[in-house]
């Protein structure tokens, strides 16, 4: 027909969307309004706690009050524990408990330890922890991947290797290697 454009000649809704939105990194940073927006975090501990807040909007339509959810699984372990795990190093630190190069022991089931791994990493820490038998083999996988030593103990009754018993010997060994 007589006044069309062409199929080919009309741009898809991704290539206009690309066009006007998608520009390369590098053009958006020099953009002020895009780095003033951008926060850049010295290291991945900072971003802990810095979550979004999301509006409920679909379950609270009948609700006449604004509700928020804290979406604390946009911390760099996934969980709130994350904000838990830093404020332990960082009191430990400044009580002199931890000091350089030192170690972290801590029994965990996995998202507390998970902080602590974060956190181990990026201020230079050790980190052994000791879990049960029955925790997924990922979670345990996850930590050693993190550098983690992880002691795994048996849970069957009357074991003498509990992870109650196998920390206090631990953080005594720790105390006399000092």
């Amino acid at each position: 027909m007589l006044g069309e454009t062409p199929d080919a000649l009309v741009p898809t809704a991704s290539q206009r969307l690309r066009s006007e939105v998608t520009l390369p990194l590098r053009d958006r940073l020099g953009d002020p309004t895009f780095a003033s927006a951008m926060k850049i975090h010295e290291n991945i501990l900072t971003t802990i706690g810095n979550t979004p807040m999301v509006r409920l909007n679909k379950i609270t339509k009948d609700v006449a009050a604004t509700v928020l959810a804290k979406v604390e699984t946009f911390n760099p372990g996934n969980s709130i524990k994350d904000r838990m795990a830093i404020k332990m190093v960082e009191d430990a630190e400044k009580a002199g408990l931890l000091k350089p190069g030192g170690t972290i022991i801590e029994g965990t089931s996995g998202n507390t330890g998970m902080g602590l791994a974060i956190a181990a990493i990026i201020k230079g820490y050790k980190c052994i922890f000791t879990t049960t038998d029955k925790q997924s083999r990922e979670k345990v996988d996850i930590l050693r991947a993190f550098g983690a030593e992880v002691i795994v103990c048996p849970t069957e009754r009357g074991s003498r290797r509990s992870p109650l018993l196998l920390l206090c010997f631990l953080a005594l060994g720790e105390r006399n290697a000092e």
